[in-house]
């Protein structure tokens, strides 16, 4: 398995990579973004703002959901109130793109997770076990393991529910 360098992620990683650090850890994040063709699957109990609510993930959504009408970022968190209180710019960009960016709760069964993965088409997965530490997984060749979380993420969506971008906490 393959180190992140101190440079980051410029492309999609041919081999299993792992990530240490939270500066790379949103390099990776912003880099699956750039490189979805259909969609993103994200799942995370809260939305960490240093991850999701910068620029350079505002724009990568507003490009891949520019892109094509059909393209579709499923979203689950478990924490609907913080996403709204830490996250205006991720929200703004939901909001602004409502028909292709879709939020929803966890249901109550999968609360209290520490996981977050995140699923581009059927190409890559991020995964990071403890949201607490920014240790994680970026893989693009594993189609089993992706599989498998494809699968669960929508179980999961199945039983979440929709989460207005409205009002905040509604």
């Amino acid at each position: 398995m393959r180190e992140l360098t101190l440079t980051g992620l410029d492309q999609l990683p041919k081999e299993r990579t792992r990530i240490q650090h939270r500066e790379h850890l949103r390099d990776a994040i912003i880099l699956l973004f750039q490189n979805a063709k259909r969609k993103i699957a994200l799942f995370s109990p809260r939305m960490d703002s240093f991850l999701f609510n910068n620029s350079l993930v505002h724009e990568a959504l507003s490009h891949f959901v520019a892109r094509h009408h059909r393209n579709q970022v499923h979203i689950i968190i478990e924490d609907k109130d913080q996403i709204f209180r830490n996250n205006e710019r991720f929200i703004g960009i939901c909001r602004r793109f409502s028909s292709s960016i879709r939020i929803r709760r966890t249901s109550p069964e999968h609360h209290g997770r520490l996981d977050m993965f995140i699923l581009i088409d059927d190409l890559c997965l991020l995964n990071q076990v403890n949201i607490e530490n920014p240790d994680s997984i970026i893989d693009c060749n594993d189609k089993i393991q992706l599989s498998e979380l494809n699968r669960k993420f929508d179980a999961m969506w199945d039983r979440s529910e929709p989460i207005s971008l409205s009002t905040p906490g509604l």
